[in-house]
């Protein structure tokens, strides 16, 4: 990162996500935005919506890999180490993900989940509670709550948290 980060083109948010966790750009891996027209199957594509947010690593192309398949193939058997993809859309790949556990509930959108969800009244990272009245940011506390709690529990073991 000497000299700082360059963002792919076009900048948007699904677009360099998915070239961080490529490696590669939207050329490359397919996800050209938030919604495109894919002309190899002549569809419109909406990865970045609550009911399909879950399944945007469906749309990469066949030949980009995540970081996930990346460290997979790089190290061998006996090398194995943990990964987790949480609160990503980009999770092919990955040991764990937050997006598998939606995709395994058989639900989507903003409701998925919904029971696991923390009471976002209860929040230590809350600044002000006035906020919880946007159902949006709300619903985003809910959700980053809960993605740090993944994150301790999935790295809670000791021996676990050199990888």
């Amino acid at each position: 990162m000497r000299g700082g980060a360059v963002a792919e083109f076009p900048s948007i948010t699904l677009t360099n996500h998915t070239a961080i966790l490529t490696g590669v750009g939207p050329g490359r891996h397919g996800v050209m935005g938030n919604v495109y027209y894919d002309r190899a199957t002549g569809e419109r594509v909406v990865p970045n919506d609550q009911s399909t947010w879950h399944r945007s690593a469906d749309w990469l192309r066949p030949g980009a890999r995540t970081i996930f398949e990346m460290v997979a193939d790089h190290l061998g058997p006996a090398e194995r180490v943990r990964t987790a993809s949480v609160d990503e859309a980009i999770d092919r790949g990955a040991d764990y993900a937050t997006m598998a556990l939606i995709r395994a509930s058989g639900e989507s959108g903003a409701d998925a989940l919904d029971d696991a969800l923390p009471d976002p009244t209860v929040s230590p990272f809350l600044g002000d509670p006035a906020y919880l009245s946007d159902d949006y940011f709300r619903w985003g506390v809910r959700v980053d709550d809960l993605g740090l709690q993944q994150m301790m529990d999935l790295w809670a073991d000791p021996p676990r948290r050199r990888c």
